[in-house]
C-alpha cells in the first residue's frame, strides 16, 4: 500500500530492504538508538513500519503497534537533515502523523 499527498512526498511500508536507510537516520538523531534488529523484530511481529519519503528518499519513518482499539506509536522520526534544509522538523511529524492515522483507519 502506498499513499501519495503530493507527488513528491510519499508514504508507504517499511521493509527490510529500507533498513540501511532507516539506521542511517537512527544513528544519526538519536544519542541512544534502536538496533537494526528492533526494526527487523517490528518487521517481522506485524507492526506497522512505515516510511515517508520526498522525491525518492527516505526522510522519516514509524513504527506503531495496533492491538484492542488503540495503537502505540514506538517510533517516529525524521531525518536531520530534512529539518535543516526544510525549517522545523515538527511539521513533517505532524503531516506523517495525520497520514498514519488515515493508513491506520483503512
Amino acid at each position: 500500500m502506498s499513499a501519495q499527498l503530493n507527488p513528491s512526498l510519499q508514504y508507504r511500508c517499511m521493509n527490510e530492504g529500507d533498513l540501511d536507510a532507516v539506521m542511517a537516520i537512527e544513528n544519526v538523531i538519536y544519542t541512544h538508538p534502536w538496533t537494526r534488529g528492533n526494526f527487523t523484530d517490528s518487521l517481522k511481529t506485524g507492526s506497522h513500519c512505515w516510511v515517508m519519503e520526498l522525491s525518492g528518499v527516505m526522510i522519516g519513518y514509524a513504527v506503531l503497534m495496533a492491538g484492542a482499539g488503540e495503537v502505540h506509536l514506538l517510533n517516529l522520526s525524521v531525518a536531520a537533515a530534512i529539518s535543516t534544509a526544510y525549517g522545523s522538523g515538527v511539521g513533517w511529524v505532524a503531516s506523517f502523523c495525520n497520514i498514519l492515522l488515515i493508513l491506520l483507519k483503512k
